[in-house]
């Protein structure tokens, strides 16, 4: 993946996909498209079945090194006044968030510079995901152990 140079119209799409049944499934995604404005629109979705499980919040904070990366350091969302897991994932992502409602729907306007907060959300993020993953591996296992060359005398 290559970052352009802002300008209107350069954007990033991330998705999670998910095996079921045999065959990939877009779970999650997560897109930015810049506006031209030194600030990027930024849009995250996750299927239902996984949602609360921080994905959204990953891909938020992925795309916003991406942006980062690229020079940018704001972020706009628009969402409805009902979508209440988005308006948390953004609030909680630990960027200073600036929320506007009119009617039903939501400007937030995120400033993308780490913070001590930013910094401890994210490094809280990454432990809750290797303890998550080490967890499935452990309770999605079945089978019959085969030690593989790192494994010890005693494992054999």
């Amino acid at each position: 993946m290559s970052c352009s140079p802002p300008g209107e119209g350069t954007g990033v799409t991330l998705v999670v996909t998910r095996t079921l049944e045999g065959s990939p499934h877009v779970i999650a995604a997560g897109s930015y498209l810049s506006t031209g404005d030194r600030t990027d629109e930024v849009v995250v979705g996750v299927a239902d079945a996984f949602r609360g499980k921080g994905r959204g919040s990953l891909l938020l904070e992925r795309l916003a090194l991406l942006t980062a990366a690229r020079g940018l350091t704001r972020f706009r969302a628009v969402t409805e006044l009902s979508n209440v897991p988005m308006l948390d994932v953004l609030r909680a992502s630990g960027f200073e968030v600036r929320e506007h409602a009119d009617g039903g729907a939501v400007e937030a306007d995120l400033t993308l510079v780490l913070t001590a907060a930013t910094v401890e959300r994210q490094e809280t993020r990454d432990q809750v995901a290797a303890v998550a993953s080490l967890s499935w591996d452990i309770v999605g296992y079945s089978g019959t152990f085969r030690p593989g060359p790192n494994s010890t005398r005693r494992d054999r």
